[in-house]
């Protein structure tokens, strides 16, 4: 987790930890949380706006697990603080699988807040954002394809991309893995800044 004055960034992978963040950052309604998102993967964010009616707070947002297009979200510390299911659609894209093409509906799996905003991996070439000036409100910007260094030796990769906030600016962490069969497995990782004026990601580390 990182903290800016601006945005609280948490990206959660195992839902035990939900609790623990939750409640470090005193986020009121952690039982009904718990209640209502599954025990499974999900993503969370806290964003604290920097203008607007919600001034004085701060908007948490959970999403749930892979395959469901629902996410939930309270305005913590505003005039509506309970919690407000909404479900999404972000359309789709066409898989190649063995057998012919698979169509599969596109959902958020991972979120970063990032200056009052909500960002999460919307394609290969977008980012997704999503605004609350009360309800969730959708857009992309554009932005080049985060770079994967290939294994040695192998002329594929599968990389796991993370967004995190750092110091009031959107990165993504990319996790390559050694085959395409072992996530367990890490080859490289890479962090790059998203460079939204020039559309590019910049890798900040070697």
């Amino acid at each position: 987790m990182f903290v800016s004055q601006s945005a609280l960034s948490l990206s959660i992978l195992q839902a035990p930890l939900l609790l623990l963040g939750l409640l470090a950052l005193q986020i009121p309604m952690v039982l009904v949380v718990l209640v209502l998102v599954p025990c499974r993967a999900l993503a969370a964010g806290v964003a604290v706006p920097e203008h607007g009616a919600l001034s004085g707070g701060c908007t948490v947002v959970l999403v749930e697990p892979p395959q469901s297009t629902v996410l939930w979200y309270c305005h913590a510390g505003g005039e509506g603080s309970a919690w407000s299911k909404h479900e999404y659609d972000l359309g789709g894209s066409s898989i190649p699988v063995p057998g012919g093409p698979c169509w599969c509906k596109r959902v958020i799996s991972r979120l970063a807040s990032c200056r009052g905003r909500f960002y999460y991996s919307h394609s290969a070439t977008e980012y997704g954002v999503i605004d609350f000036p009360s309800k969730p409100a959708f857009s992309t910007v554009p932005m080049r394809k985060v770079p994967v260094r290939h294994p040695a030796g192998q002329f594929m990769a599968v990389a796991s991309m993370y967004p995190v906030e750092i110091d009031g600016e959107l990165y993504t962490a990319s996790v390559v893995h050694r085959g395409c069969h072992d996530a367990n497995s890490v080859d490289d990782v890479g962090v790059y800044r998203m460079g939204f004026a020039r559309k590019k990601p910049v890798r900040v580390n070697w």
